[in-house]
């Protein structure tokens, strides 16, 4: 036999196999079927009527079909096959062994019996409003992705105990008010619960190693759940906008997922013990570090306090909480995505660390005054959108981009004051209610560094500002404010036994970072006089809100007394840096405090309460004081002059 032949002989083998293989199709109305196998079939299309035209108001699928002579069974539903159909009711037989994807979409029988067969559901295969009630057989082995998506009237499901696999946003908007999560299965998949709004009680029989993103996100009714000791994640928004009023943490978890549950109406969050990851202060939920603060409670609060030390606060962790006043602490650097969004702070400081402040960070919060401090480069989108009541924003000279919605519809506002000479960049908008200043009042000023008014018009701030106004640049002081000292700086007074206490006011508050500082008491002179020391140490202590007491203490930590003399100046020096303002971040300055001591004088007593105003010499030229001997004339507070002898 020739070449030619033999390939020719082999074409035609192969066009013979392949017309074999090629599977069979055929209709007997209301169904097309389509070989699935050897002497199987799956229903892979249906009509509205019989051959006859009649309307089909009675679905019944036989279990076997002939076709040619040839016999097939029934063992499929194919994909979309009853999409959309409508009839009174439905027969399956018990053949069927595969449920495809989307086969039973929208179907409008209320009602379907699955056969004691069905091994596997295929996705989105009962998505449908119609069904109020379902079982799924026991030999149900897995149940694939959206499988029961939208079934918001479906008020009952039964799980198969024995069920291997199932798919993602399985029961998303479901109706039902109950579950029992078989045995077999080891994790929650994502959005398996999302938007069950009746969802009320969930029996969790196995032990889960993992409730992932969305799982139980917009469950309203779930007011609690009890999650076995082996769950070692919880993901993204797991049980975000639940019902849940308490909640233990497992003592397993290990992973949890920005926003896990925001918005939920917790009191207060508790760690089952033994957890090594995750501990509770105050009712809030930290890493065990306290690095990180990942869920703060939302209910009976009016206060909070957020942990020194704290670096970050995790995505959501304040959403919704009713506490209007919040305190961060000067260690913290970032704000995640809704931190704060929605909750009811009206006051809160923003430390001088702080870098970043997510998206919605401070959305829809009660907030009046915000300054962002030096070291903020970006406002991010939404960052604070819909403030109703924030009349005052200060933007400063790091900042360099503000992205779409940053204060979108905050009505309220009347003052912006940029501190850059070179104006952020403004991010641009598709659309005009996704700019930064939409629904901003046409009255709210724009203040900008002198000469930087073109800059600011460049990048369109002047299409949101009619005015735009200049100032003359702030000089910010470098060290911290000294409001008044006691005993006051030029203090006279008659004691022969002086208390060694002394008390230094500050414009705000402070941390007291040296508690034993290196102060001086000199005698005579502030640089070269006689060192007086107190028995022990000078202890440095914050008595109440801006207020430094400084002593001298005995062994005891009691207040030492040191005797004076006659005709003396004392001068007490508080070193610089032992101080830390909690607004500003500045430290203290050097604090020189004097005082001068007599005991009586040739004119008239020293009146305890007076201070000097004014040191003379004897032909009446005003001097300094400091360092002078001899006679001088020291005017009085009180109006009094006395002389003094300066040694």
């Amino acid at each position: 036999m020739n070449k030619h032949l033999l390939l020719a002989l082999a074409f035609v083998g192969f066009a013979a196999q392949s017309q074999a293989q090629e599977p069979v199709t055929f209709k007997e109305a209301p169904f097309t079927y389509k070989q699935i196998g050897t002497n199987k079939v799956e229903v892979s299309k249906v009509d509205k009527a019989y051959a006859s035209g009649t309307p089909v108001t009675d679905y019944v699928v036989p279990a076997t079909v002939e076709n040619g002579g040839v016999t097939y069974t029934v063992t499929a539903i194919g994909e979309a096959a009853f999409k959309w159909k409508d009839a009174s009711s439905i027969t399956l037989p018990e053949t069927l062994d595969t449920i495809r994807a989307n086969a039973f979409n929208s179907f409008k029988v209320p009602e379907l019996k699955l056969p004691s067969k069905v091994r596997y559901i295929g996705d989105n295969a009962f998505s449908s409003d119609k069904f109020t009630s379902f079982v799924v057989p026991e030999s149900v082995e897995e149940i694939g992705n959206s499988a029961f998506f939208g079934c918001n009237n479906l008020t009952s499901i039964q799980l198969p105990s024995k069920l291997k696999k199932i798919g993602t946003s399985v029961f998303y908007k479901c109706g039902f008010s109950s579950i029992t999560w078989p045995a077999t299965l080891t994790t929650i998949p994502y959005s398996t619960f999302q938007a069950c709004s009746k969802l009320e009680t969930i029996n969790i029989q196995s032990d889960i190693t993992m409730v992932d993103k969305w799982a139980f996100l917009k469950c309203a009714a779930l007011k609690s759940i009890n999650l076995p000791s082996t769950v070692d994640s919880i993901g993204y928004e797991a049980f975000c906008n639940t019902g849940l009023e308490s909640f233990t943490l497992p003592k397993s978890v290990t992973k949890l997922g920005s926003q896990f549950i925001a918005n939920a109406p917790i009191t207060a969050f508790k760690v089952e013990e033994g957890n090594t990851h995750f501990a509770v202060y105050d009712g809030a939920i930290y890493s065990a570090d306290k690095r990180l603060l990942w869920a703060a409670p939302v209910k009976g609060l009016t206060s909070f306090k957020v942990l020194d030390g704290c670096l970050g606060i995790c995505g959501g962790a304040f959403s919704q909480c009713e506490a209007t006043e919040i305190t961060l602490p000067e260690s913290l650097v970032a704000i995640d995505n809704y931190g704060f969004c929605e909750a009811k702070v009206e006051k809160i400081n923003f430390p001088a660390g702080l870098k970043l402040i997510g998206e919605q960070g401070f959305a829809g919060t009660n907030l009046t005054d915000v300054t962002l401090p030096e070291g903020c480069t970006v406002v991010y989108q939404a960052a604070f959108a819909q403030c109703p009541k924030l009349k005052t924003v200060t933007l400063p000279k790091t900042l360099t981009d503000i992205a779409i919605r940053a204060f979108m519809n905050c009505g309220a506002l009347k003052k912006i004051t940029c501190l850059g000479e070179t104006s952020p960049k403004l991010e641009e908008a598709y659309e005009e209610y996704e700019e930064q200043f939409y629904g901003v009042p046409s009255t709210c000023e724009l203040y900008v560094p002198q000469g930087a008014t073109q800059s600011y018009k460049d990048a369109g701030w002047d299409l949101w500002f009619y005015t735009i106004k200049e100032f003359e640049p702030e000089v910010k002081p470098t060290v911290m404010t000294v409001v008044k000292t006691t005993p006051a700086d030029g203090f006279v007074t008659k004691e022969k036994f002086f208390n060694m206490t002394f008390d230094i006011e500050f414009d705000e508050d402070f941390d007291v970072l040296k508690k034993e500082p290196a102060a001086k008491l000199r005698e005579g002179d502030a640089t070269t006089g006689k060192v007086i020391t107190p028995d022990d140490v000078w202890k440095a202590s914050r008595p109440k809100a801006n207020h430094l007491n400084l002593w001298g203490a005995d062994w005891d930590g009691n207040v030492c007394f040191f005797t004076t003399k006659d005709n003396t100046d004392y001068y007490l020096t508080i070193p610089a840096d032992i101080l830390k303002g909690k607004t500003s971040g500045l430290k203290n300055g050097e604090i020189v405090i004097h005082f001068s001591v007599q005991y009586a004088t040739g004119i008239n007593d020293v009146d305890a309460a007076a201070t000097v105003t004014g040191v003379y010499d004897l032909s009446g030229r005003k001097v300094s004081g400091v360092g002078i001997k001899g006679i001088v004339v020291k005017k009085l507070s009180n109006g009094k002059t006395v002389k003094v002898l300066q040694k």
